[in-house]
């Protein structure tokens, strides 16, 4: 992950607070990519 950090010019990354931010972008299919926590499923069931 530190790669797509350093290299702007070829990757768009993007970094929330919480995972309330994704999980959104996730299930509309807005992002390629998602690294999230492992107990995503809690934030889902509010």
């Amino acid at each position: 992950m530190v790669k797509l950090l350093e290299d702007p010019d070829k990757y768009q990354v993007t970094l929330y607070q919480s995972p309330d931010e994704v999980v959104g972008k996730i299930i509309s299919g807005e992002v390629d990519v998602a690294a999230v926590p492992s107990n995503l499923a809690q934030y889902w069931s509010r």
